[in-house]
């Protein structure tokens, strides 16, 4: 699955907004291919390595982001503006911990959890 054009639009615009209301200081991109987001992303670097099952992660170092379409096609719309979000602040605060992202996120849009 992929998103629709309609959908790379809305996702763009959506990180267009976050860029302002988070007052980042680098333009954020994205991709749906992970073996592309892959290719840039230094997991040596971030501590971490982007799984095909993962909802979407961010190289902090670059402002990339890749967001799992398959996955966020088959789920309500909140939880991809969650990612994004969620991603974004990654960017913005690098050295912060899972915990607070998440926290911080929730103040923009909640999802339940499972």
């Amino acid at each position: 699955m992929v998103f629709t054009s309609l959908e790379h639009e809305w996702i763009q615009n959506i990180i267009g907004l976050m860029e302002h209301v988070l007052d980042l200081k680098i333009k954020v991109n994205y991709t749906t291919n992970l073996v592309h987001f892959n290719k840039y992303y230094d997991d040596e670097i971030e501590g971490s390595k982007t799984l095909k099952s993962d909802m979407g992660s961010a190289d902090t170092m670059y402002g990339y982001i890749w967001l799992n379409a398959e996955e966020h096609t088959k789920r309500p719309v909140s939880e991809l503006l969650n990612t994004i979000i969620h991603e974004m602040l990654h960017i913005k605060h690098p050295e912060e911990s899972e915990e607070w992202i998440v926290k911080e996120t929730n103040k923009f849009i909640s999802i339940a959890s499972e």
